[in-house]
């Protein structure tokens, strides 16, 4: 069994949720991701955010679908924070358990060297879902 790099304290400061407005929000914090080896526990703790997140939206608003936004904000992120294959994982496993819910996927404050990175990456993205991601400077 391997020791998770993301200890259940600091996940706070990588995440924060909104379920107080329409659709509900997670807020991924780049320049708070740290690289490691394993991801097991932190892909487990963002699936399950979002999972309560869509839960916790349907029964404030009433709503029949389990759509949610997911904001990235890149500032003050470097190479040094970016692991691509942990991207790649992550959006596999969303793909695969949140198919066709992700209403918006806004992407703020992205360096310039993360354009060719999502590049490599976007194949792995249904096209229907692509069109909902957003470049915000």
């Amino acid at each position: 069994m391997s020791i998770p790099c993301y200890p259940v304290e600091m996940m706070g400061d990588l995440f924060s949720l909104r379920h107080d407005i329409s659709f509900p929000v997670v807020q991924l914090i780049g320049r708070h991701f740290r690289k490691c080896k394993q991801y097991d526990t932190l892909v487990v703790f963002i699936l399950r955010i979002i999972s309560d997140i869509i839960i916790r939206s349907k029964e404030i608003h009433k709503r029949d679908d389990e759509l949610f936004d997911f904001y990235i904000d890149m500032m003050d992120t470097t190479r040094k924070n970016m692991d691509i294959g942990f991207m790649r994982s992550l959006i596999k496993t969303m793909v695969k358990m949140f198919p066709g819910k992700l209403r918006r996927c806004e992407i703020h404050n992205a360096p310039k060297f993360f354009r060719p990175v999502y590049n490599l990456i976007s194949g792995l993205i249904p096209k229907s879902t692509r069109d909902r991601v957003y470049f915000i400077n």
